[in-house]
């Protein structure tokens, strides 16, 4: 069996302050995942670092870039060195094997919250990313058709595992923290919300992330009639507890298998006592239907890579603490593209999705603006609580308080233009735009790819 040393550091040695640099080289021969490929890298050693040698097969060839990516932490962002990131070998390795995954038929589209600290395998998978990760009409006409054609789609809710406590409800969520804030609307029947606060009202189903999850799952399968899986996250280390599974049968039947009764969230049903009697309700293994596998064997192999990388995970987890804002069109996964300027870690980039306008012009496709105004009203809740806290280290948002990025993705970069004169119009993003080496950063990505970057500094 082909086998490939790999070089690496031990991970406790690594200052995370530090700036470093991995070498790949990559020799392919005859065929992709062939035998005959070889993989080095090669990172600097210092002073008090002990080299130590780990063999890896070629089925693990991909985990092991996931894994080796995740100690290249960079200070700063700019322009240049993400163009260069998403050039690098390692970027091309990960937007090559997408392409494959995608013709086989092999992805998985993962609905998830715009939260940073999610961990969230880099191979197999399209991403949708939102506040509370809500389901808006866009997401059936563009990847969950016959044209995209996806394995399975997973609903991905959060919560922090520490919170967890036998007849309560789990906290955690941001969004759906603030929807339970909300309340009714008996005391200000006529109250006007604006921005993340007008989104949660009218996007976030309930205030319990599970039900959320349940009611955002049923309808996308009921809708899409695609396989698809809730399940919620403890991103404190990345373990996946599934809470139901809807199959599309005959006619418009689901075959529905929940450790949660769908009736649960019905007004004057709910009560979380009863719910979260003994923590977690979950699926067995046994009970996870068959059309899940892979995605459950990707994200359980890659999350324990994660957690071993990071000693600490769990307390850097504590806070939601991103340096980064994104608003992008891509659905290939940001951390993938640019493997050492965002994916080093998690807890690095908060993530809205903006959906593209169906019609396509060539190769590119024209951003919904509704959808782009619907994505600016999620990024409020980030740069709300960044300005609130202003770069209090003990607060969430502290790194974008300060040195922050506004990252807009999209197809055509004078039409990012044009959105980022429109972001510096919205109040809480003008004044964020003011404060000490605070930048925009514009990229025209197509298939994955940067093609033109555009950096705005204050």
């Amino acid at each position: 069996m082909t086998r490939w040393i790999f070089k690496l550091l031990p991970l406790t040695k690594i200052p995370f302050d530090l700036c470093m640099s991995i070498e790949i080289s990559i020799l392919f021969f005859k065929s992709y995942l062939c035998s005959s490929e070889r993989i080095f890298a090669r990172i600097p050693t210092s002073p008090d670092s002990i080299k130590c040698f780990v063999h890896f097969t070629k089925h693990e060839v991909f985990s092991i870039i996931d894994f080796c990516i995740m100690i290249n932490p960079q200070n700063e962002l700019t322009a240049e060195i993400l163009i260069k990131d998403n050039q690098s070998p390692i970027a091309e390795i990960f937007l090559s094997r997408w392409n494959e995954d995608l013709y086989v038929q092999n992805i998985s589209v993962i609905l998830g919250c715009s939260e940073p600290r999610l961990i969230v395998s880099k191979t197999g998978i399209a991403l949708l990313r939102s506040i509370g990760a809500t389901a808006l009409p866009e997401l059936y006409d563009s990847v969950l058709n016959e044209k995209f054609n996806p394995r399975a789609v997973i609903v991905m809710t959060h919560h922090d595992g520490e919170t967890v406590t036998p007849r309560q409800m789990p906290k955690g969520c941001g969004g759906l923290g603030a929807k339970a804030l909300q309340g009714g609307h008996e005391v200000e029947p006529h109250r006007k919300l604006e921005y993340s606060a007008s989104y949660i009202d009218k996007y976030i189903i309930h205030s319990d992330p599970f039900i959320h999850g349940l009611y955002t799952g049923h309808e996308i399968a009921e809708l899409s009639r695609r396989p698809t899986l809730v399940v919620t996250q403890d991103h404190r280390t990345g373990i996946l507890y599934p809470l139901a599974s809807f199959i599309p049968s005959l006619g418009k039947d689901l075959i529905i298998r929940s450790a949660i009764p769908l009736r649960s969230g019905f007004e004057g049903r709910y009560d979380p006592s009863e719910i979260y009697r003994n923590g977690i309700p979950h699926l067995t293994e046994k009970e996870i239907p068959y059309e899940f596998g892979v995605f459950m064997r990707r994200h359980n192999l890659f999350a324990e890579q994660v957690r071993k990388s990071h000693p600490d995970l769990y307390t850097t987890q504590k806070l939601i603490n991103p340096s980064i804002v994104a608003l992008t069109t891509e659905l290939r996964s940001m951390q993938a593209r640019f493997p050492t300027a965002i994916g080093a870690s998690p807890n690095t980039v908060f993530t809205v999705t903006v959906p593209r306008d169906t019609k396509e012009t060539g190769d590119s496709y024209t951003l919904d603006i509704d959808g782009m105004k619907r994505a600016f009203d999620q990024t409020h809740y980030a740069f709300a609580h960044a300005l609130e806290h202003e770069g209090d280290p003990q607060q969430e948002f502290s790194r974008l308080y300060s040195k922050g990025t506004l990252l807009i993705e999209g197809d055509n970069l004078k039409q990012l233009n044009e959105v980022a004169e429109y972001s510096l119009e919205l109040p809480y993003i003008k004044e964020w735009s003011k404060i000490k080496d605070n930048k925009i950063i514009l990229m025209e990505t197509n298939k994955g790819r940067v093609l033109k970057a555009r950096q705005l500094t204050n």
